[in-house]
Protein backbone atom coordinates (compact mmCIF):
# COMPACT_ATOMS: atom_id res chain seq x y z
CA UNK A 1 0.00 0.00 0.00
CA UNK A 2 1.15 3.39 -1.00
CA UNK A 3 2.10 5.59 1.96
CA UNK A 4 0.00 8.62 2.50
CA UNK A 5 1.30 12.22 3.68
CA UNK A 6 -1.72 13.55 4.42
CA UNK A 7 -0.99 15.29 7.88
CA UNK A 8 -4.84 13.97 9.54
CA UNK A 9 -6.49 16.95 11.38
CA UNK A 10 -9.51 16.75 13.94
CA UNK A 11 -11.93 14.08 13.40
CA UNK A 12 -9.78 12.50 10.56
CA UNK A 13 -7.54 10.86 13.18
CA UNK A 14 -10.73 8.82 14.27
CA UNK A 15 -11.58 7.38 11.21
CA UNK A 16 -8.14 6.74 10.13
CA UNK A 17 -7.03 4.65 13.20
CA UNK A 18 -8.02 0.95 13.61
CA UNK A 19 -10.57 -0.25 15.19
CA UNK A 20 -9.23 -1.26 18.54
CA UNK A 21 -10.37 0.47 21.49
CA UNK A 22 -7.40 0.61 23.63
CA UNK A 23 -4.64 1.19 20.93
CA UNK A 24 -7.13 3.61 18.95
CA UNK A 25 -7.23 5.76 21.73
CA UNK A 26 -3.73 6.14 22.82
CA UNK A 27 -2.82 6.50 19.50
CA UNK A 28 -5.15 9.74 18.90
CA UNK A 29 -3.89 11.10 22.28
CA UNK A 30 0.04 11.26 20.96
CA UNK A 31 -1.29 12.37 17.40
CA UNK A 32 -3.70 15.07 19.08
CA UNK A 33 -0.57 15.99 21.48
CA UNK A 34 2.01 15.81 18.65
CA UNK A 35 -0.22 18.55 16.28
CA UNK A 36 -0.56 20.55 19.60
CA UNK A 37 3.26 20.46 20.46
CA UNK A 38 4.73 21.73 17.05
CA UNK A 39 2.44 24.36 17.30
CA UNK A 40 3.64 25.51 20.94
CA UNK A 41 6.77 24.95 19.78
CA UNK A 42 6.70 27.87 16.92
CA UNK A 43 6.80 30.55 18.91
CA UNK A 44 8.50 29.63 21.77
CA UNK A 45 11.50 32.15 20.94
CA UNK A 46 10.88 35.77 19.68
CA UNK A 47 13.65 36.34 17.40
CA UNK A 48 13.92 39.51 16.66
CA UNK A 49 16.04 39.45 13.77
CA UNK A 50 14.01 37.25 11.73
CA UNK A 51 10.85 40.37 11.45
CA UNK A 52 10.95 43.11 9.04
CA UNK A 53 12.83 45.96 10.33
CA UNK A 54 10.35 48.24 10.84
CA UNK A 55 8.54 50.50 13.78
CA UNK A 56 7.55 48.08 16.57
CA UNK A 57 4.54 50.36 17.57
CA UNK A 58 1.15 48.22 17.20
CA UNK A 59 2.71 45.71 15.26
CA UNK A 60 1.57 41.67 16.08
CA UNK A 61 4.31 39.20 15.27
CA UNK A 62 5.14 35.72 17.12
CA UNK A 63 1.56 36.31 19.04
CA UNK A 64 3.09 39.24 21.07
CA UNK A 65 1.64 42.78 20.07
CA UNK A 66 3.97 45.62 20.86
CA UNK A 67 3.81 49.15 21.64
CA UNK A 68 6.13 51.56 22.23
CA UNK A 69 5.40 55.13 23.51
CA UNK A 70 7.76 58.07 24.76
CA UNK A 71 6.16 61.20 27.01
CA UNK A 72 2.71 59.32 26.83
CA UNK A 73 2.59 58.91 23.21
CA UNK A 74 2.72 56.42 20.88
CA UNK A 75 5.85 56.50 19.17
CA UNK A 76 7.90 54.64 15.82
CA UNK A 77 11.51 54.98 17.28
CA UNK A 78 11.68 51.74 18.22
CA UNK A 79 12.45 49.09 15.53
CA UNK A 80 12.98 45.26 15.00
CA UNK A 81 15.74 43.63 12.97
CA UNK A 82 18.71 46.74 14.23
CA UNK A 83 22.04 46.14 14.51
CA UNK A 84 23.53 46.45 17.99
CA UNK A 85 26.30 48.62 18.41
CA UNK A 86 29.23 49.40 17.80
CA UNK A 87 30.57 46.93 20.62
CA UNK A 88 30.04 43.82 21.48
CA UNK A 89 27.34 42.59 24.10
CA UNK A 90 26.82 39.35 26.06
CA UNK A 91 23.34 38.66 26.85
CA UNK A 92 21.77 40.27 23.87
CA UNK A 93 21.60 38.82 20.29
CA UNK A 94 23.69 41.22 17.87
CA UNK A 95 20.64 42.20 16.01
CA UNK A 96 17.97 42.77 18.61
CA UNK A 97 14.88 45.57 19.29
CA UNK A 98 16.45 48.67 19.56
CA UNK A 99 15.15 51.66 20.49
CA UNK A 100 15.25 55.11 22.42
CA UNK A 101 16.26 54.55 26.09
CA UNK A 102 13.09 57.45 27.37
CA UNK A 103 10.51 55.36 26.32
CA UNK A 104 8.30 52.13 27.16
CA UNK A 105 8.16 49.16 25.07
CA UNK A 106 5.65 46.90 25.79
CA UNK A 107 4.17 43.06 25.10
CA UNK A 108 1.35 42.17 24.91
CA UNK A 109 0.62 38.29 24.65
CA UNK A 110 -2.25 36.35 22.28
CA UNK A 111 -1.75 33.52 25.12
CA UNK A 112 -1.05 34.29 28.83
CA UNK A 113 2.62 32.98 29.90
CA UNK A 114 3.88 31.95 33.26
CA UNK A 115 7.39 32.45 32.31
CA UNK A 116 9.12 34.90 30.68
CA UNK A 117 12.90 35.46 29.70
CA UNK A 118 14.83 38.43 27.95
CA UNK A 119 18.05 40.65 28.39
CA UNK A 120 18.57 44.64 27.65
CA UNK A 121 21.32 46.13 26.93
CA UNK A 122 21.41 50.29 27.33
CA UNK A 123 24.40 52.23 25.27
CA UNK A 124 26.21 53.25 28.27
CA UNK A 125 29.44 51.50 30.16
CA UNK A 126 28.38 52.48 33.01
CA UNK A 127 26.70 49.82 35.76
CA UNK A 128 23.31 51.15 36.66
CA UNK A 129 21.15 49.87 39.43
CA UNK A 130 18.28 49.83 37.91
CA UNK A 131 19.45 49.58 34.15
CA UNK A 132 15.61 49.20 33.64
CA UNK A 133 12.53 48.18 35.22
CA UNK A 134 9.67 45.54 34.21
CA UNK A 135 6.10 45.88 35.23
CA UNK A 136 3.91 42.10 34.47
CA UNK A 137 0.36 42.33 34.43
CA UNK A 138 -2.44 39.92 34.20
CA UNK A 139 -5.79 40.34 31.99
CA UNK A 140 -7.28 42.12 34.26
CA UNK A 141 -4.54 45.25 34.29
CA UNK A 142 -3.84 44.29 37.80
CA UNK A 143 0.15 44.12 38.66
CA UNK A 144 1.68 40.71 39.16
CA UNK A 145 5.19 41.53 39.73
CA UNK A 146 7.35 44.59 39.34
CA UNK A 147 11.03 43.95 38.82
CA UNK A 148 14.10 46.74 38.79
CA UNK A 149 16.99 45.23 36.55
CA UNK A 150 20.45 45.98 37.72
CA UNK A 151 22.59 45.98 34.69
CA UNK A 152 26.78 45.36 34.26
CA UNK A 153 28.94 47.73 32.32
CA UNK A 154 30.80 46.29 29.17
CA UNK A 155 33.07 48.18 26.61
CA UNK A 156 30.14 49.76 25.26
CA UNK A 157 26.78 48.90 27.01
CA UNK A 158 25.16 48.18 30.34
CA UNK A 159 23.73 44.53 30.26
CA UNK A 160 20.90 43.01 32.56
CA UNK A 161 18.83 39.84 32.01
CA UNK A 162 15.32 39.46 33.13
CA UNK A 163 13.41 36.59 34.50
CA UNK A 164 9.46 36.14 35.39
CA UNK A 165 7.99 32.76 36.71
CA UNK A 166 4.47 33.22 38.37
CA UNK A 167 0.88 33.70 37.47
CA UNK A 168 -0.43 34.06 34.20
CA UNK A 169 1.08 37.38 32.62
CA UNK A 170 -0.65 38.87 29.75
CA UNK A 171 1.48 42.13 29.18
CA UNK A 172 4.73 43.49 30.23
CA UNK A 173 5.96 47.20 30.50
CA UNK A 174 9.60 48.04 30.49
CA UNK A 175 11.29 51.25 31.35
CA UNK A 176 14.35 52.30 30.98
CA UNK A 177 17.41 54.47 32.70
CA UNK A 178 17.92 57.33 30.42
CA UNK A 179 20.60 59.55 32.30
CA UNK A 180 23.58 58.15 32.26
CA UNK A 181 24.23 56.68 28.76
CA UNK A 182 24.63 59.19 25.50
CA UNK A 183 24.69 57.56 21.88
CA UNK A 184 24.51 59.16 18.47
CA UNK A 185 22.74 62.02 18.13
CA UNK A 186 22.93 62.70 22.21
CA UNK A 187 20.30 59.89 22.83
CA UNK A 188 20.29 57.38 24.76
CA UNK A 189 19.29 54.06 23.20
CA UNK A 190 18.10 50.30 24.27
CA UNK A 191 18.23 46.72 22.74
CA UNK A 192 15.80 44.01 23.72
CA UNK A 193 17.03 40.64 23.11
CA UNK A 194 15.24 37.54 22.41
CA UNK A 195 12.32 37.02 24.10
CA UNK A 196 11.29 33.39 25.51
CA UNK A 197 8.98 31.64 26.61
CA UNK A 198 8.84 28.03 27.82
CA UNK A 199 7.86 24.78 26.31
CA UNK A 200 5.25 22.71 26.85
CA UNK A 201 6.28 20.04 29.18
CA UNK A 202 5.44 16.37 27.02
CA UNK A 203 3.08 15.45 30.33
CA UNK A 204 1.14 18.72 29.47
CA UNK A 205 0.66 18.00 25.60
CA UNK A 206 -0.87 14.21 25.98
CA UNK A 207 -3.25 15.56 29.00
CA UNK A 208 -4.18 18.57 26.29
CA UNK A 209 -4.40 15.07 23.62
CA UNK A 210 -6.44 13.00 25.78
CA UNK A 211 -8.91 15.98 26.76
CA UNK A 212 -9.41 16.71 23.10
CA UNK A 213 -9.87 12.90 22.61
CA UNK A 214 -12.08 12.58 24.86
CA UNK A 215 -14.05 15.27 23.46
CA UNK A 216 -14.26 13.84 20.11
CA UNK A 217 -15.82 10.57 21.43
CA UNK A 218 -18.73 12.28 23.84
CA UNK A 219 -19.38 14.21 20.30
CA UNK A 220 -19.48 10.89 18.21
CA UNK A 221 -21.74 9.16 20.93
CA UNK A 222 -24.07 11.98 20.78
CA UNK A 223 -24.65 11.85 17.11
Amino acid sequence: MPSHRHILKGNEIMSALPCFPLKRSLAAAVLLGSVYTTAAKANQIIDFSTLPQESVDGVTADGVTFGYSEFGSPSPEAFFDEAVGPGNTVLVQPTALVGMADGVLTLNFANPESEIDFAVALTTNASLSPGFSVTVFDASGDVLDTSNVATTALANFSEGAFSYDGADASSVAITFDSIDGVFQDDANEFALGNVTVPEPDSIGIFAAGLMALGAMIRRRRQA
